[in-house]
């Protein structure tokens, strides 16, 4: 009996056709683990985790966006969710960014979980990592007000005192012009390099704001 091997075109072939077939499987992992973090089931993200080696998939992405399940986790304070990410052998990247350069600490400050914060913080977040547009994740939580997410921040070695580039505004000036009294309370005082005044201008929509006398 005469052995047909295959030849080198059809073994690169069912190669090819094998890693198309693992990419599309990952993919569909990545997804449901996305959803799991989106809606905060915990049960569902450790089943899925359990069925995959550790790839670091708090980076994974839902396909067409970037942003991760870790992400998503974040900013909707799915704490079990995350620590599940965190957890894993293969650590997820706490610097990967989205498309406007915030990572995960910026998303995180705007759900507002303390607790979040802290759990990134002992990952090793930068908290005074800055986005696309110099915006740290204290002018975030100023920004949004969230009162307790800012006071972790600032004992962990917040700068207060940071600039957001094009707007040129500090954390305190974001909670003011937000009308974040609690927050701005915890803020005023703490900018080294600039005096707690007002913005010149509105940080949100950029037009200048008249004070009176300074």
């Amino acid at each position: 009996m005469t052995t047909v091997h295959p030849s080198a075109e059809n073994l690169k072939i069912k190669a090819s056709n094998l890693t198309l077939q693992i990419k599309e499987h990952a993919s569909d992992l990545s997804d449901e683990m996305w959803h799991a973090c989106r809606e905060g089931d915990s049960t569902k993200l450790s089943e899925l985790l359990a069925r995959v080696p550790p790839m670091g998939w708090g980076n994974a992405c839902r396909s067409g966006t970037r942003m991760s399940t870790m992400d998503v986790a974040a900013r909707n304070g799915h704490v079990e969710c995350l620590r599940l990410l965190l957890q894993e052998h293969q650590k997820p990247n706490l610097k990967k960014t989205d498309e406007f350069g915030q990572a995960v600490m910026h998303l995180a400050a705007e759900g507002g979980c303390a607790e979040i914060c802290s759990m990134l913080l002992a990952a090793g977040s930068d908290p005074n990592t800055p986005d696309g547009q110099g915006q740290t994740p204290l002018h975030v939580a100023a920004e949004e007000g969230h009162t307790e997410f800012a006071k972790v921040l600032l004992q962990n070695g917040a700068e207060a005192s940071a600039s957001v580039l094009y707007r040129g505004a500090t954390p305190y000036q974001w909670a003011v012009q937000g009308g974040h009294g609690d927050c701005a309370r915890v803020l005023k005082g703490l900018s080294k390099s600039r005096k707690d005044l007002p913005a010149e201008h509105n940080p949100y929509t950029h037009t200048e704001v008249a004070y009176g006398n300074r």
